[in-house]
């Protein structure tokens, strides 16, 4: 098997220069998943609440939510809104092994990070153990790791799913909040750490919330959520 990998190792790498790889949204040549005129017309996120980092217009600092009822976390950092073609993007990275994507994607979260950005723990947000031998892998955390080695902190898996939930896509808030509720347990010492939670997709936050409810009560001093992407208002569940 290491006798083969050798030998077709420097083959592939000779296949990828000789032949144009070809962006998944227009067909141009590119040398990554996304060509650059495709990245840059992707819908990033120009203002957003800076509590939940749901999109709002640039005179507005936090939405109605956070000022009635503010999350378990302290801030929260976004970088695409989820429409457009980010849903397609998200869905062929985390249901069709698209890692490519996915790393050019991450790359994008690395760059929205603050340059004074200083946490103690990075932690994904899990799935569970059936989930994950389905799936192969977690996304949270495919997205953490390169996050975590930019800014030379720990990945921490400090959080554990203790019950296969139903999946949430159809859910209201109000019925995602009842599901998290006690999906999920901490099950290392995040005490006074100033914790980075991440995940691919904030729709209404409830497992970001319930996750960060769980960490608070273990004694976590400050956490701020970073994902892909954040649903908007007009789209997401009341």
């Amino acid at each position: 098997m290491d006798q083969s990998r050798r030998f077709f190792k420097p083959l592939n790498r000779w296949y990828q220069q000789i032949l144009p790889n070809y962006c998944v949204l227009c067909d141009s040549p590119s040398a990554h998943p996304l060509c650059n005129f495709c990245v840059s017309n992707l819908p990033i996120i120009e203002h957003c609440c800076e509590r939940c980092a749901l999109p709002l217009p640039a005179d507005a600092e936090l939405c109605g939510e956070c000022l009635q009822r503010p999350p378990a976390f302290d801030s929260a950092i976004s970088v695409f809104s989820y429409q457009a073609q980010i849903p397609w993007l998200i869905n062929q990275f985390k249901h069709r092994r698209q890692h490519a994507i996915g790393k050019q994607l991450t790359r994008a979260c690395v760059n929205a990070l603050p340059s004074n950005a200083d946490y103690d723990q990075i932690i994904p947000v899990p799935l569970h153990w059936a989930r994950l031998l389905q799936r192969g892998f977690n996304q949270a955390e495919r997205i953490a790791m390169p996050v975590a080695r930019h800014l030379q902190r720990p990945l921490v898996r400090a959080v554990r799913k203790t019950r296969l939930s139903k999946h949430q896509q159809n859910l209201t808030r109000k019925q995602r909040l009842a599901n998290a509720k006690l999906n999920f347990e901490v099950c290392r010492d995040v005490d006074q750490q100033r914790i980075l939670l991440v995940d691919d997709v904030m729709t209404t936050g409830a497992t970001l919330e319930s996750i960060s409810t769980l960490l608070r009560r273990a004694g976590a001093a400050e956490i701020t959520v970073l994902t892909l992407a954040r649903t908007p208002k007009q789209t997401t569940y009341k």
